[in-house]
């Protein structure tokens, strides 16, 4: 595309990303997982090849994964009776900088679907939950 690449720059890294979620940045983010796919399915005619294609259904899938503080005070948030299942669909925003560049994608319309604990006799780490979310639709640039 007439873009040439630049030996010994500055790249895209994890010390770059930054998180909003729910109007704060996230500070105990330790990861973060996110995708988009497009069902494509191949026509059949006469011979071996396909001679098109017809498109299905898209979908999208996130994970965050947490300090387990951040989502303590997330759960804290709540009210009796109600859970972070209960917060109504928001958006989360991802940045990368590299140098001069910012790169933004949001995810939309984002749910929770669940949330864990586990930890093992000997580590020694903070604790991390995963948060895997339903996603709606990812602006790869927002």
């Amino acid at each position: 595309m007439g873009v040439e690449k630049v030996i010994n720059a500055e790249i895209h890294s994890w010390s770059s990303v930054k998180v909003n979620l729910l109007g704060r940045s996230i500070v105990g983010l330790k990861g973060i997982e996110y995708s988009d796919s497009q069902e494509t399915k191949g026509v059949k005619g006469r011979g071996k090849k396909d001679i098109g294609f017809v498109t299905g259904n898209y979908a999208a899938t996130g994970k965050l994964t947490l300090e387990m503080a951040e989502v303590e005070a997330l759960n804290k948030l709540m009210t009796d009776g109600i859970s972070i299942y209960d917060i109504p669909a928001f958006d989360i925003i991802v940045c990368y900088r590299t140098g001069n560049e910012l790169v933004t994608h949001k995810l939309k319309n984002c749910r929770f679907t669940g949330q864990g604990r586990t930890g093992k006799a000997g580590e020694v780490k903070e604790f991390e939950v995963e948060l895997p979310l339903y996603v709606g639709d990812i602006d790869w640039n927002a």
